[in-house]
């Protein structure tokens, strides 16, 4: 038999005593234990000498069932902590308190608390209260935490150097041009504050005083600089982060710059331009020169209109083709224009025969090449060129060539070219030995393995050839720009397109490594690079794309599709809530917002789920992580996904 004593008691088996209550006492023969519930219970130990009351059994009230907390956070003024808080029975309030070396913090009651100044130096703990009607109140305190250190940010730029800008030479005299390294090797690894995913600025100082608007990464030396030594802070931040600052080391001091020169004379003279034929009566293939007194850029009209300097420079002889009305200007270095001249050239038109069949050049021509090989088709002159892969011969009936013909497994193209007087030319053969790409640093354990195979079959990567001879592909290295660029470029079915003999980026020349890639990017507006300080525009090919730039990346790529961005979630929303779309870590004003919703909406990228366990319930959120680099591997999936739904290769 069994009984309840209705207050708290200590128990013996021959007996009780009674700490609080008024509470009925067993006999010898009866024993009490306490149930893990608080409850107090009493039972006959069958001997007899029970009073009877045993069938009789009452509990008293159970406590709060309280899991032990715990802190988590990084440990720095600036963090926010967070506590594990919560109740193991059920429908118990539970009320949190933040303490600072055993104190309330007053108003520190949430599940998160922002570490202040105030906390520096101090050990940080949460007391958890649990409490329901009926249920004894119950309270635990987590273990202190390590003393809180101070703001604390992520990165340690280095230190920038004063130098004399590249488009200078000698000393650093007034007049010349410095500017602000800020990029190093040391020990094998490149240092950059570009790369430290800092925003910075720059500020100027002769002899340590700041020069009002002197911000930029240039600074051309004046007069006021003579004699003194010069010097440039390069200050960077990011939210939540420490603000960093360093300075470089005096340079050298600034000494004298070179006279003056005299102002040449001003030139208010019209160039002359004379024609090498006058007008008259001439035979087809006559053709005339151009030439000005003086160093002048030439402009004409052959339709008998009024040229200007938007009309066609003359940069080669003008061959006489027909009745032709020729009218030309001068434009000379000090922007003087001449007046319009005329010669009117009369020239019967005698047809002639074009009996010459084209040439066509295959690049690469007959070789051993890796998977995913294009091969350009190029005609010696306008022609329609039709080809066949299947051994056949070729007709006009064949598949017409448009695009370079890429490469899957061994392949003989044979092919024929038609001018536009029907003029053929005879088949020519080209016989191609095709291996297949393997990389050793990618398996089937990698996640993107397929994609990454996929790339190299389409030939949009080839990876890199080792001392080894192996090939490899690093999957998990960032993508630069100019990198971006070529995978683009291969993407888009690798295009007839030639590059223009001046580069449209400072930073950027013809011999650049994917220098055609960069400038097709750019005519395609799918990048237009920065406008820098000085008016000039640069590139920076090996800076990493970061995930926010691909987005816009691939959404110029697609063509800028129409695409409205869904409206934030409704409410309501919890304190703090800043509104975003698919992704909780892209609000809706961020830079790329369309573009990465664009992105998640064609299921090119899906984020990251990231459960968030100092709520309760726990919730979950999808994030992008905009200015995370994309490593390689990332952008095989990204190319493969856009590839499946919009074609192209």
């Amino acid at each position: 038999m069994f009984f309840a004593v209705p207050a708290a008691i200590v128990l013996s088996v021959m007996g009780i005593i009674a700490i609080g209550g008024d509470v009925p006492p067993a006999r010898a023969a009866e024993a009490c234990f306490v149930a893990p519930n608080g409850s107090a219970v009493c039972s006959d130990d069958g001997t007899g000498g029970g009073n009877g009351l045993c069938n009789v059994q009452t509990s008293v009230a159970p406590y709060v069932e309280l899991d032990a907390p715990s802190v988590g956070g990084r440990f720095n003024v600036g963090r926010t902590l967070g506590t594990n808080a919560c109740s193991l029975t059920p429908e118990a309030t539970v009320h949190v308190q933040w303490k600072r070396d055993g104190a309330a913090i007053p108003g520190a009651t949430t599940r998160s608390y922002t570490l202040t100044d105030a906390d520096q130096g101090k050990a940080l703990a949460v007391t958890v209260t649990g409490s329901k009607p009926g249920y004894v109140t119950t309270a635990k305190t987590s273990a202190p935490t390590v003393p809180i250190g101070s703001v604390q940010s992520y990165v340690d730029p280095p230190i920038p150097v004063v130098v004399l800008d590249d488009s200078n030479h000698g000393n650093m005299a007034v007049g010349h041009i410095l500017a602000a390294k800020s990029t190093f090797l040391t020990s094998g690894v490149w240092q950059s504050w570009e790369n430290s995913a800092l925003s910075f600025s720059y500020q100027w100082a002769r002899d340590g005083v700041h020069i009002d608007g002197a911000t930029g990464r240039l600074y051309t030396l004046t007069t006021a600089d003579l004699g003194h030594r010069m010097t440039v802070t390069m200050t960077g931040w990011r939210p939540e982060w420490a603000t960093v600052s360093k300075t470089s080391a005096p340079s050298d001091i600034i000494a004298a710059g070179p006279p003056p020169a005299a102002p040449a004379p001003v030139d208010v003279t019209a160039p002359l331009v004379t024609a090498s034929a006058a007008g008259g009566d001439y035979v087809q293939g006559q053709s005339v020169r151009l030439t000005a007194d003086e160093t002048a850029a030439v402009f004409y009209s052959t339709d008998g209109s009024t040229p200007t300097t938007s009309s066609p420079r003359y940069s080669k002889p003008i061959a006489l083709a027909g009745n032709t009305t020729l009218r030309y200007i001068g434009r000379d270095l000090a922007g003087n224009t001449s007046r319009p001249e005329q010669q009117v050239y009369v020239v019967p038109v005698i047809p002639v025969r074009d009996s010459t069949a084209p040439g066509v050049e295959a690049t690469p021509a007959t070789g051993a090449y890796t998977v995913g090989q294009s091969v350009a088709l190029i005609p010696d002159e306008i022609a329609a060129i039709y080809f066949t892969t299947d051994g056949t011969v070729p007709t006009q009936n064949s598949t017409p060539y448009t695009a370079p013909i890429r490469l899957t497994t061994n392949t003989t193209i044979r092919y024929v070219a038609v001018d536009v007087t029907g003029n053929a030319s005879r088949q020519i053969t080209q016989t191609y030995t095709v291996s297949p790409v393997s990389f050793i640093d990618v398996g089937k354990g990698n996640q993107f393995s397929n994609e990454i195979t996929w790339l190299a079959e389409h030939g949009v990567s080839t990876g890199w050839e080792e001392s080894n001879g192996t090939r490899s592909y690093r999957p998990y290295q960032a993508v630069n720009r100019d990198a971006m660029a070529a995978f683009m470029y291969r993407l888009a079915g690798s295009p007839l397109y030639t590059p223009p003999a001046v580069s449209p980026f400072g930073d950027v020349t013809p011999n650049t490594q994917f220098y055609k890639e960069i400038t097709w990017l750019s005519e395609r507006n799918i990048s237009t690079g920065w406008k820098e300080a000085n008016g000039s525009k640069t590139y920076r090919p090996l800076q990493p794309v970061n995930r926010d730039a691909m987005a816009a990346f691939m959404y110029r790529f697609a063509g800028d599709k129409a695409f409205p961005p869904p409206p934030p979630a409704p409410g309501p929303h919890p304190p703090g809530y800043s509104p975003h779309g698919t992704f909780a870590d892209v609000p809706v004003d961020s830079q790329f917002f369309k573009e990465i919703e664009w992105l998640a909406n064609n299921g090119i990228s899906t984020g990251w789920t990231v459960d968030n366990y100092l709520v309760s319930p726990p919730t979950s959120s999808r994030v992008y992580r905009s200015l995370e680099p994309v490593n390689r591997d990332a952008m095989a999936a990204f190319m493969h996904r856009y590839n499946s739904k919009f074609g192209g290769l």
